[in-house]
């Protein structure tokens, strides 16, 4: 009698070989992918952390540039507090040192670290403006800094801003 079903002696697991292969390179891809996305969601993470720190920063700029306003309109230039290591000397500002040690030193729980100096005359900023109803007037010219971070405590991220504010006087 003959059997219905045959041996299998003439297979050699070609088909059990292409499935492992095929299996490794999945597994090859869904690690690529692991990768991928964790290094996207990390510099997404960053990018999030520099526009908080960004924000926090010119806020405190804008804060200051309205408190120089508000002081001008009340008391004149002359009230503006500004810090006395900047200065203007033959044209040049001197003074402002390593503004990245500046700002790493500062407190990251309290406010935002500012400085601000009067620049008025220095280094090509006018030193005069000419209305049409006044006599020559100069501007007031302040160099402010704010530097912060993106959190309070252990920041990861600090941003260090620069700006120059010019009032003009108001015509008598």
């Amino acid at each position: 009698m003959t059997s219905a079903f045959r041996s299998p002696s003439r297979q050699r697991g070609d088909a059990l070989y292409v499935a492992l292969i095929m299996l490794l390179l999945l597994t090859l891809l869904g690690l690529a992918a692991l990768l991928v996305t964790s290094r996207q969601e990390r510099m997404t993470g960053n990018y999030r952390s520099f526009n908080l720190a960004f924000n926090r920063a010119e806020d405190a700029l804008r804060q200051i540039e309205f408190d120089i306003q508000q002081k001008i309109a009340q008391a004149g230039p002359f009230s503006v507090d500004t810090d006395p290591a900047i200065q203007c000397v033959n044209g040049d500002i001197t003074g402002l040192g390593d503004l990245r040690t500046w700002a790493d030193n500062r407190d990251p729980a309290a406010a935002a670290a500012t400085r601000v100096a009067n620049i008025t005359g220095c280094s090509g900023i006018p030193s005069s403006v000419k209305d049409d109803n006044s006599a020559d007037q100069p501007p007031q010219t302040f160099l402010i800094f704010a530097a912060n971070s993106d959190r309070d405590t252990n920041p990861s991220s600090v941003v260090v801003l620069e700006a120059t504010y010019t009032e003009r006087p108001a015509a008598n």
